[in-house]
């Protein structure tokens, strides 16, 4: 759920910021979108770093399927 968060608030603050109007709400929608997908991509990593050290196999796992190619 993190990630797609990030994601959509990552894509909408740089759409926004595409806009070929000139305001300063624009630019602190935009600043604040990025800002959200910014600490939402934080967080979503975070939570996926502790989900693969309780199964650290898996991690291994995929590290050696990707070597053997």
């Amino acid at each position: 759920m993190l990630w797609t968060a990030a994601k959509a608030a990552l894509v909408t603050g740089i759409l926004v910021e595409l806009l070929p109007v000139r305001s300063p709400l624009k630019r602190k929608v935009s600043g604040a979108l990025t800002t959200i997908g910014a600490i939402c991509l934080r967080f979503a990593l975070l939570e996926a770093g502790k989900t693969a050290a309780r199964e650290p196999r898996a991690t291994f796992n995929v590290q050696r399927s990707r070597m053997r190619r």
